[in-house]
């Protein structure tokens, strides 16, 4: 599969959860399902920043996979970037998987993992495009 399907599955996972933190930003009853299932109905105003925060940090990871899958047509970023963001969602499945909250790991760690995968495979196949030929 192209790097591109890749890209798509990332952000559209990635997607689900800018949409999830725009609706706990708004003060939509979706407190269990965000920052760890730590809250539940409306969060305060404190976790609507962290919620804020949290949908930009995902739309920026969506934004440099789809530059680095060649799907936005701009220079591509460096691959350290790449392994950063699976690093990050490799460490965010591990803290779910601790989430007080059973819907909230049942939400999350498919949408990470399936982040995780995606940027990786992206990562692989452009070091393997990179490697001479023998």
């Amino acid at each position: 599969m192209p790097s591109r399907f890749f890209a798509y599955l990332f952000s559209a996972a990635a997607l689900i959860g800018v949409a999830l933190q725009l609706a706990s930003l708004l003060g939509l009853p979706v407190g269990a399902t965000v920052i760890a299932g730590h809250f539940s109905g409306q969060t305060d105003w404190q976790a609507r920043g962290v919620a804020f925060a949290l949908a930009a940090v995902l739309a920026m990871f969506a934004v440099i996979v789809l530059r680095a899958a060649g799907v936005v047509r701009n220079r591509r970023p460096p691959s350290w970037m790449l392994w950063g963001i699976v690093a990050l969602t490799a460490t965010a499945v591990v803290a779910q998987i601790s989430a007080p909250d059973i819907a909230t790991r049942i939400l999350w760690i498919p949408i990470l993992f399936t982040m995780g995968i995606a940027t990786a495979l992206i990562a692989l196949r452009r070091g393997r495009r990179r490697m001479p030929q023998a």
